[in-house]
């Protein structure tokens, strides 16, 4: 006897209970449900849904998307288990999170699944309030100050300047050849100049002249010459 062909029809089902009829959903399983898959073989939902996971997760990786989480106002309201590479959370007030310091509008980033146990290492930080930020080349050399590049005072540049070089420049700056000669021997006594020991600009000189010795002058120094002049005529 050949074997009857199998035609499928979609009916609901009733059951009769006294004069009424309640229609029937019966439990099934996702496993249950047959149905076609992408190439028209035969399937169930189960493994459709388990087919579609499998490409959604591959398509989050290859984007390396971000799960956006919510806005967070302390630490404690980040997930602490049980997080995925991609969660992202934004900050709504500033400090401390995952041991990394945030301004209000950072963006704190899981870069790794959790595990047994959360670490601080699984985040990471993109900050995003860069107002006035200053950008420099790839390299430069160690030691050397930086200059502005340009006018906007955002960019820098290695200004070919050493530290050194140019503490020495201030050193020798204050540097005088005179300075023993001259410098040294400069002091002050009761609030006047004194230059090797002696007062500047008092007045007295060290030579001085006079009708007679009986008149010596009051601007003559202490230890100063006095010139008697010879009166005219004698």
């Amino acid at each position: 006897m050949a074997a009857p062909e199998v035609t499928e029809l979609n009916t609901p089902l009733y059951q009769r209970v006294g004069e009424n009829l309640y229609q029937l959903h019966v439990q099934t399983t996702a496993e249950q449900v047959k149905m076609k898959n992408a190439e028209q073989g035969d399937s169930s939902v189960q493994q459709e849904i388990e087919t579609l996971r499998g490409k959604l997760d591959n398509i989050l990786s290859a984007s390396d998307a971000m799960v956006f989480k919510g806005v967070v106002n302390q630490d404690s309201d980040i997930a602490a288990a049980d997080y995925q590479a991609g969660w992202t959370y934004k900050v709504g007030t500033a400090g401390t999170y995952k041991g990394q310091k945030c301004e209000v509008g950072d963006l704190i980033v899981c870069v790794k699944d959790h595990a047994d146990s959360a670490a601080d290492s699984d985040w990471t930080v993109v900050q995003t309030n860069i107002d006035g930020a200053v950008t420099g080349p790839e390299s430069a050399a160690d030691g050397n100050l930086p200059a502005f590049d340009g006018a906007t005072g955002r960019i820098i540049r290695d200004s070919a300047l050493r530290t050194a070089d140019v503490s020495d420049a201030v050193a020798k700056k204050h540097e005088h050849a005179n300075r023993t000669d001259v410098l040294d021997k400069l002091s002050t006594q009761d609030g006047e100049l004194l230059f090797d020991g002696k007062r500047i600009n008092d007045g007295l000189v060290e030579v001085a002249s006079a009708a007679n010795i009986d008149a010596i002058p009051e601007n003559l120094r202490d230890g100063g010459l006095l010139i008697i002049a010879p009166a005219l005529g004698a």
